[in-house]
C-alpha cells in the first residue's frame, strides 16, 4: 500500500474513532462516522465501502438520532454539556479503553471507551446533582441511556466499516 494510501486511511479511522469518542461527549457522534464513510467510499471509488454498506449506515445513524430526538420529546434533556463532563468523559473513556483492551482486544478497547466516558460521565453529573446543581437523576440516567444507545450504535457502525475494509 502506497504511503498516501496508508496515510488516508489513518486519518479515515482516526475521525471514525473522534466520532465514536463524541458520543460520549453528546455531540452526533454517529453523524461523523457516517460522514467519515461517506468520503471515504467517493475517495476509493465505492471499491471498499459499497453503497450496501453506506445504505446500512445511513440507516443506523438515521434511527439512532431519531430516538435520540424521542428521548428529549420525552423529557430526558440531559445535564448540559460542561467543560467537568467532557473532561471526565475523555478520562474515563482513556481509562476504559485500558483497563479493557488487554482482556477484550480492539472491542475491548470500543467498549472501553463507551462504557468508561459514560461511567466517569454520570460520576462527574451525581457529584453536581449532590452539591445542588439544578440536574435531577432523570436527567442524568436519561442522558445516560441517551449517550449509551448512540455509543452501541456508533460502535457498531465503525465495527462494520472495519469489517468491510479489512475483509
Amino acid at each position: 500500500m502506497p504511503a498516501i494510501s496508508t496515510a488516508g486511511l489513518t486519518v479515515f479511522m482516526l475521525v471514525m474513532f473522534a466520532g465514536l469518542f463524541s458520543i460520549i461527549s453528546g455531540l452526533p457522534g454517529t453523524l461523523i462516522i457516517l460522514g467519515a464513510a461517506i468520503v471515504y467510499s467517493l475517495v476509493t471509488g465505492f471499491g471498499i465501502l459499497g453503497l450496501k454498506v453506506l445504505g446500512l449506515l445511513v440507516v443506523i445513524a438515521a434511527v439512532t438520532e431519531a430516538l435520540d430526538v424521542l428521548f428529549i420529546m420525552s423529557g430526558s434533556r440531559g445535564p448540559g454539556f460542561s467543560k467537568a463532563g467532557l473532561v471526565s468523559s475523555v478520562l474515563g473513556g482513556l481509562a476504559g479503553a485500558a483497563i479493557l483492551t488487554p482482556v477484550f482486544m480492539g472491542l475491548g478497547a470500543l467498549a472501553g471507551i463507551l462504557l468508561g466516558g459514560i461511567t466517569a460521565n454520570i460520576m462527574v453529573e451525581l457529584l453536581k446533582f449532590r452539591n445542588g446543581k439544578t440536574v435531577t437523576y432523570k436527567d442524568i440516567f436519561g442522558d445516560a441511556a441517551r449517550k449509551l444507545i448512540k455509543g452501541v450504535s456508533g460502535t457498531a457502525m465503525v465495527l462494520i466499516v472495519l469489517f468491510s475494509v479489512y475483509s
